[in-house]
């Protein structure tokens, strides 16, 4: 007979059950690299990550001065995550075991309302397939003639703004800049469409995008994601961004679908894809997600690339005149008058050494 005792008592057996998994993971099954200071039973760094959640990567930076190159985190609620930037270790994930490594379902479930069934969200033959039709773009051919004439055309209009600004006296966020830049880059090369984002004041596309991914971000962090889904507010600016990006996304579908052109990108190729009947392998939602990660693709890699390239530029003035030494002198070997004008061929190694070195 189901009694409330019996009911209780087995509700706190589960219950005890799980406590005593939790341990388990916490303090027996743990790998062997080092942990960071300010572990608590069952919450695990938990309070540290949320106190520091606008300093995370300064966080991670200390940890790593600290530790070594690899250390593990506990989160209440998550796996166990394990931080590395050994380059042995980098390349057993991203090469020699790529397959080994699975997204698996923790991290589709949790990005896929962003970026649906796309490259970055998928394992095994769906990725497959989509790196396959991906790779067709990173030719050379491809890179000397579309990919040079679009970033020599974004550089120029960066310039624009960068010398506008510095005539005037204007302060300009130069992280900003580079993220339009990039922006305006995956827009033509991944979509085959100018965004325009260097010549405007405001890009909500790009603020949509980025609230998103802070909402994604805080899913693998703090506890309850699912129930917060129901009522917490940055859920709720995560449905409403990725409403908008939608529409954007499918906006941009359609263009590439009525164009008339061959277009060279991307998304063309994705939507030219055919089955051996003839009918397309992609519908119009899938290309959605393909604009989504594509965006993360072109976008936030180099942009942030470029910030911390900058950034270091600007501490060290020595090297920063060896580079403009450089590029000067090629330029008047070659010459060429405008640094936006450079060709696939003499941003080479052999043309450029000191400037690869860098990069």
């Amino acid at each position: 007979e189901l009694t409330p005792r019996r009911v209780g008592t087995a509700v706190g057996a589960v219950a005890a059950a799980r406590l005593l998994l939790a341990l388990w993971r916490q303090y027996v099954r743990r790998p062997n690299c080092p942990s960071p200071a300010g572990e608590w039973p069952l919450l695990g760094h938990s309070t540290t990550f949320f106190s520091l959640a606008d300093q995370m990567l300064d966080y991670m930076h200390e940890q790593f001065l600290r530790l070594g190159p690899t250390f593990q985190v506990r989160l209440l609620g998550q796996p166990l995550l394990v931080m590395t930037r050994s380059p042995a270790n980098v390349e057993h994930i991203l090469k020699s075991k790529f397959f080994s490594f699975e997204k698996g379902e923790f991290f589709r479930e949790r990005m896929t309302d962003l970026l649906g069934h796309g490259i970055f969200n998928s394992d095994g033959q769906p990725w497959l397939q989509q790196r396959k039709i991906a790779a067709e773009m990173f030719s050379v051919g491809t890179f000397k003639t579309h990919m040079m004439a679009v970033f020599r055309g974004n550089t120029g209009a960066l310039l624009r703004r960068l010398r506008a600004a510095m005539d005037s006296g204007t302060p300009l966020d130069a992280q900003d800049m580079f993220y339009r830049y990039t922006l305006d880059s995956i827009g033509q090369i991944g979509f085959g469409q100018n965004l325009g984002c260097l010549e405007k004041d405001d890009v909500p596309f790009a603020r949509a995008f980025d609230t998103a991914q802070m909402a994604i971000n805080a899913r693998f962090i703090k506890p309850g994601w699912r129930l917060a889904k129901l009522f917490h507010p940055r859920e709720y600016q995560l449905r409403r961004c990725v409403r908008f990006l939608n529409k954007e996304a499918l906006r941009l579908v359609a263009a590439r679908r009525n164009s008339e052109t061959v277009g060279y990108d991307f998304l063309s190729m994705f939507a030219a894809a055919k089955t051996p009947e003839g009918t397309p392998v992609y519908d119009d939602a899938f290309l959605r997600d393909v604009v989504m990660n594509f965006l993360i693709a072109g976008r936030d890699t180099t942009a942030a690339a470029l910030s911390w390239a900058f950034w270091r530029l600007s501490l060290h003035k020595d090297v920063c005149a060896k580079l403009r030494a450089e590029i000067t002198s090629v330029l008047q070997e070659t010459g060429q008058t405008d640094p936006a004008k450079l060709t696939y061929e003499t941003l080479q190694p052999k043309s450029m050494p000191y400037v690869h070195a860098f990069c």
